[in-house]
């Protein structure tokens, strides 16, 4: 609808900027760095088994540390750290951080700041097989990029938010080694907050730093390829932006949603993480509740955030997954543990929940309806959402506003531009966000135009805004052409041999965006498949840019193929694709084996031959992989087995045997996969050179002697007719004349 009144922002926003230079010098300063520029976060893996109690030796100063744990999910964990292996700090408990599909059996503790740990303390409850310390050097050295900015005035206003590169993050750890975005973000209409705790250590000297370990134990440790958190809150109450979701312009507030205003899905409560927004405050509040600087941001940003989408903080209704279709009646601002077997975010925060619903309430309250609000509502952002120029017919443009409003219809909008026939067909989202959409059922090339008129919408208020006409454009050219796609796996090679991995991280990127693309889209084949079927169980991501996981977690040997099929989706103008490329991978986790190698000498060999004996043996393997290499021991006079020779193809070998000593060798396998089999050994060798003169040799026949130095006994012995035998009575593997 159009309303007719109009009004000045001049006066109002001079205002709101000089209150938000003061509220700023009230946030406590940290470490900063002069530009903004990536910080490098590198870490170290330790992996062992522990009984009760062990030290880990970590080969830097780590200023965080996690660990993580295979199958005893319930067992209590608490680490110490230290500078040298007999002096530690307190023993603090390992709490667990939210587990996802994509971590298997694999339970992770929280990143907890260390002060610079050389040493760390392992302690539990019950024999673990197989623990990993992870060290992390996130330079505590350096804390922010660049100083916060100021902090709105309004309580429903958006609240200062550090950026990811404000606090350093490396964006390098979002993309595989075929340099595409691992998770690409997906983005949902936005229903409820759930509010975290990082279970980490409180009274944090660097908060920034530890939000870069956060960063690094999701993004490369977990392997998730970004942070699971939409939002991180510290102690002193800054509020930084976590989870990836799209580049923003110069001096534009990081928001986590897209142009539409629909939200980025995190990592941060299995089955909940779309359309959610997780915001985490850093430290522990088991025992202790927030600051009140940590609480009040929390305040600030709900407000902003819930009344941004319409949602009312005291109320409660069924969450709707909108892509694995699970539901659940929870509180629109909802702890961790509503939502998960889990204590997050605290025994001692989680009750005061209700305080603050209520206090996020009164404070949206505070801000809107006649008596507190005076000023019109304006866009925010008007920009199509397609790429420009496009083929498509339908074409849609997100829409955001500053604040709720009501009343938005297609009759608000003026269309216009080169390319004609085109209207606007539907209209959705609310309070502040929404989608509008135009269509055409033959247009021509041009470009399109929407105009929002002004007046067309008021907010809480009753304000009519916005006060000029706000325009958006885009290009439109036909498109016949169709869409193609480019698969790349993690990890990206043939042969699999971990029988611990249960997926295979896949990016899709098609040469332009896509409709529909789904899990049936995914053909998978192989022996593998066939024994045991592998399951693509959702894809993430949008546009032209997607993911997601070909999983198993008990997978059988053989070979595993997967594709996007021919047509199976269409670019925005219809076009179906051309298949992608075939990946084609081989599991095996079983072990090559090899019989014990075999002795003799070498036929036609003279008494200075080198390598006169040759071992011989067989190998197989079970597994679908095949044979790649042997590797050959030795042991000689009782001594240690020394490796003599490896990468060897053939399944056999010429070796030397010194008369006098004993030998020993052993032979195993290694397959295309990787996998090595057992050592076997053959029997005791020992060489031994007769000379014609022995005894032991019984001559009949006609015989004849000749003499000379060259001969290794000095003479030697020829027969000179007919029915001329020599015999030798001997117990050995092997025999062999020579000259």
């Amino acid at each position: 609808m159009r309303p007719t009144r109009r009004r000045s922002l001049t006066m109002i926003l001079g205002t709101s900027l000089v209150l938000a230079s003061l509220l700023s010098a009230m946030v406590p300063a940290i470490a900063t760095l002069a530009a903004p520029r990536p910080i490098k976060v590198v870490s170290h893996e330790a992996t062992v088994s522990i009984t009760h109690r062990r030290i880990v030796p970590l080969p830097f100063d780590a200023s965080h540390v996690t660990v993580h744990w295979s199958h005893a999910h319930d067992a209590q964990v608490s680490v110490a750290f230290g500078e040298r292996p007999n002096a530690f700090g307190e023993d603090l408990p390992v709490g667990h951080s939210e587990s996802s599909d994509h971590d298997g059996d694999e339970t992770f503790g929280a990143v907890l700041w260390t002060g610079g740990a050389r040493f760390v303390r392992v302690t539990t409850d019950r024999p673990i097989g197989r623990l990993t310390v992870v060290g992390i050097d996130a330079q505590a050295d350096k804390g922010l990029v660049k100083g916060p900015g100021g902090v709105a005035s309004a309580a429903t206003s958006q609240p200062n938010i550090i950026s990811r590169a404000e606090w350093g993050a490396d964006e390098s750890k979002r993309f595989d080694s075929g340099g595409n975005e691992t998770w690409p973000p997906s983005f949902s209409p936005m229903q409820k907050a759930i509010v975290h705790h990082t279970a980490g250590r409180n009274d944090d000297p660097n908060p920034a730093a530890t939000v870069r370990a956060i960063y690094h134990l999701y993004a490369v440790t977990r392997d998730f390829g970004d942070m699971g958190y939409n939002f991180l809150i510290d102690e002193s109450g800054r509020i930084y932006e976590g989870r990836y979701s799209r580049p923003y312009a110069s001096g534009e507030e990081p928001t986590g949603e897209d142009l539409a205003g629909n939200v980025v899905r995190g990592a941060h409560a299995t089955n909940f993480n779309d359309g959610t927004v997780g915001i985490v405050l850093l430290g522990t509040f088991t025992n202790r509740l927030p600051t009140a600087a940590a609480r009040t941001s929390l305040e600030k940003f709900l407000a902003w955030k819930l009344e941004r989408h319409g949602i009312d903080p005291l109320g409660s209704s069924v969450y709707v997954n909108p892509v694995l279709g699970n539901t659940k009646n929870i509180p629109n601002i909802a702890g961790h543990r509503q939502v998960s077997q889990t204590a997050c975010p605290g025994n001692t925060f989680y009750p005061t929940f209700p305080t603050l619903r209520q206090n996020v309430a009164n404070r949206i309250a505070a801000t809107t309806g006649p008596d507190n609000d005076t000023t019109p509502p304006a866009v925010a952002s008007f920009e199509p959402l397609v790429p420009d120029p496009t083929g498509s017919h339908a074409i849609s443009f997100g829409l955001v506003f500053r604040e709720p409003v009501v009343g938005l219809e297609a009759s608000d909008f003026d269309v216009g531009g080169s390319s004609s026939g085109w209207s606007v067909d539907d209209i959705t989202g609310t309070a502040a966000s929404y989608t509008v959409t135009l269509n055409a059922s033959n247009p021509s090339n041009g470009s399109l135009e929407v105009t929002l008129v002004d007046g067309a919408v008021t907010d809480l208020a009753g304000l009519p805004g916005p006060v000029d006409p706000v325009e958006a454009s885009v290009g439109y050219a036909f498109d016949d052409d169709a869409p193609t796609v480019s698969l790349w796996q993690t990890p990206h090679k043939t042969y699999v041999n971990n029988p611990d991995l249960d997926y295979v991280d896949v990016t899709a990127v098609f040469s332009e965006p896509v409709l529909g693309f789904s899990p049936s889209d995914v053909i998978i084949g192989g022996s593998s498949h066939a024994a045991d079927p592998w399951k693509v169980p959702m894809i993430f991501g949008s546009g032209a840019s997607y993911g997601f996981s070909v999983s198993n977690n008990d997978w059988a040997n053989g070979t595993l193929t997967f594709r996007v099929a021919d047509g199976s989706v269409t670019d925005l103008a219809g076009n179906p694709v051309t298949g992608s490329n075939t990946v084609s991978m081989v599991f095996d986790a079983s072990k090559p084996t090899t019989t014990a190698p075999r002795a003799s000498l070498r036929s036609g060999v003279s008494i200075g031959t080198k390598d006169a004996v040759r071992l011989t043996w067989s190998g197989g393997d079970v597994g679908p992989a095949g044979l790649a290499s042997y590797e050959v021991a030795r042991s000689m006079d009782g001594g240690a087995f020394k490796t003599i020779a490896s990468g060897l193809t053939a399944n056999s070998l010429n070796v030397s045997l010194k008369p006098g000593h004993k030998y020993r060798f052993e032979v195993r396998a290694r397959d295309k996969a990787g996998n090595v089999g057992a050592w076997k050994a053959g029997p005791t060798l020992k060489a031994k050179l007769i000379q014609q003169t022995k005894a032991k040799i019984v001559y009949r026949g006609t015989w004849r002697t000749a003499w000379s130095s060259a001969y290794s006994g000095g003479s030697v012995r020829y027969a000179t007719a007919s029915g001329a035998k020599a015999k030798l009575l001997t117990k050995a593997r092997s025999i062999a004349f020579v000259t």
